[in-house]
């Protein structure tokens, strides 16, 4: 399964650290991967009116994952990406043109089914969407998302953290809480290991 946390800091730049376990398809063998980054850039296209007519310009989004090795492959390198156009509001084209994508092609329906674990985090314009194993999208409440083994409990932990201990997760200390929060997991599972990888928009 493995992990990926993602902060977006004050200026709106995404950062994310990743483990280094990989599942293989549907088979539940786990094997560690340390020169791959879990993380990538991925451009797509925006339709723009600028009054006159129609043109269209690139952006991009950054996307952490994790689950089967072949999922990520597909996304990264073959998948292709929907156009955004103009009239759309970031929620509409992540929840209605993205998720109608994935959901019509055929090939990552299938990957995604062999994988059955399966979490995406999705940086875009500012905010972090999470994508689960039966293709449905959450918007994060916060500027920072954790996906993968164990994300559900320690994004509670987060929030009691904040909330009543009131430690928030900020630019200057969000760095040392993630890098504490892998190690804390992969000292208790294996489908989380080290090295730890950093990357950044």
């Amino acid at each position: 399964m493995s992990l990926v946390l993602a902060y977006i800091d004050s200026n709106s730049k995404t950062h994310m650290l990743s483990d280094s376990c990989w599942t293989i398809g549907n088979t539940g063998v786990y094997t560690i991967e340390p020169k791959v980054q879990k993380f990538f850039t991925k451009e797509y296209s925006r339709i723009v009116n600028n009054g006159e007519e129609l043109t269209s310009d690139m952006s991009s989004m950054m996307i952490g994952f994790t689950g089967s090795m072949s999922v990520f492959q597909y996304l990264k390198y073959s998948f292709e990406f929907p156009e955004k156009f103009y009239d759309e509001s970031i929620e509409q084209y992540i929840y209605r043109s993205f998720t109608e994508k994935i959901a019509s092609d055929e090939v990552m329906k299938t990957l995604v089914a062999q994988s059955k674990i399966l979490e995406i985090i999705i940086s875009i314009d500012g905010k972090l969407y999470i994508l689960d194993s039966e293709l449905n999208f959450f918007e994060s409440k916060t500027n920072y998302a954790i996906a993968g083994f164990s994300s559900e409990t320690f994004s509670i932990v987060f929030e009691i953290l904040e909330k009543v201990g009131g430690k928030k997760i900020t630019d200057e200390n969000f760095k040392e809480v993630f890098e504490k929060t892998i190690e804390i997991i992969a000292s208790i599972s294996a489908m989380v290991t080290p090295p730890f990888n950093w990357g950044n928009d």
